[in-house]
């Protein structure tokens, strides 16, 4: 079994309304200008792992 994945305090967007740039930039910590700005690009970590996430080398020792 894989452990569950971390939960992110706030509301979750509207899928009919999402805001322009990332879907979680209104409840990441963190969350900077660029996060507004487009939808982040997804990248492939490799081992079928991928991830959206501009600032994903900033988080990389925040993971769980």
């Amino acid at each position: 079994l894989r452990p569950p994945l971390p939960t992110i305090a706030g509301s979750v967007p509207s899928l009919q309304s999402l805001p322009p740039g990332c879907p979680f930039a209104g409840r990441c910590a963190f969350t900077i200008d660029a996060c507004h700005a487009a939808p982040p690009p997804a990248l492939d970590l490799g081992g079928g792992h991928r991830v959206r996430c501009i600032r994903r080398e900033a988080m990389a020792g925040h993971a769980p």
